[in-house]
């Protein structure tokens, strides 16, 4: 198995993400949607907590990708759907996702950010789903 990441110079500087990603492996490895949830099922951070939220959903997708097989560092796409979607709120997002990828030991994936509207989960602001591709 073998994960290429490409940020080509013709492109603006990427700041946590690949522009491409090029994987070899046999097993590929989707996440379902993963929201700010502890394993208790209770949503983390007060308020719409757009740092705590994204911490604990990035880690629940690695957490996810681990029970597959999987590790962070295999992640070749990762998706990423964020209520209010301003600056502040992004920043905060980023901080989130920041600190969970230095633990998970993850590596820098093809990412794209859609802001809608709302959730399925209660007071949840941020959600995220991973592919990624082993053996």
């Amino acid at each position: 198995m073998s994960i290429q990441r490409i940020s080509p110079d013709t492109l603006p500087e990427s700041h946590g993400f690949a522009h491409v990603v090029v994987a070899t492996g046999t097993r590929f490895v989707c996440t379902s949607g993963q929201v700010g949830v502890d394993a208790a099922g209770t949503l983390v951070g007060e308020g719409a907590d757009y740092r705590a939220q994204a911490r604990q959903a990035a880690a629940n997708v690695y957490t996810a990708l681990v029970a597959a097989g999987a590790s962070a560092a295999d992640m070749v796409r990762l998706m990423i759907y964020v209520v209010e979607p301003t600056e502040a709120n992004l920043d905060a997002i980023y901080a989130g996702i920041g600190e969970a990828a230095r633990e998970a030991g993850a590596k820098p994936t093809a990412t794209t950010l859609i802001g809608v509207t709302g959730m399925t989960f209660p007071g949840a602001v941020v959600e995220f789903d991973a592919t990624a591709l082993i053996d």
